[in-house]
């Protein structure tokens, strides 16, 4: 890893100083977080909380 200079041209020097240090951490928590968000979305309802839901549409209903 390169260390950063003067004017922060740095390839990586991980000083949490380092605005382009920090600005690549930023980019990889946000991305690693809507990759979270994309899996849990995707994940399909268990089974039991299927039959949660139709038996509080059927008591509204009722």
């Amino acid at each position: 890893m390169e260390k950063h200079v003067a004017e922060h041209t740095c390839g990586g020097c991980s000083d949490q100083s380092c605005p382009q240090c920090a600005e690549r951490a930023g980019k990889g928590w946000s991305q690693g977080l809507r990759q979270l968000y994309d899996a849990v979305v995707r994940e399909p309802l268990p089974e039991s909380f299927n039959q949660l839901l139709r038996q509080l549409d059927q008591a509204r209903h009722d």
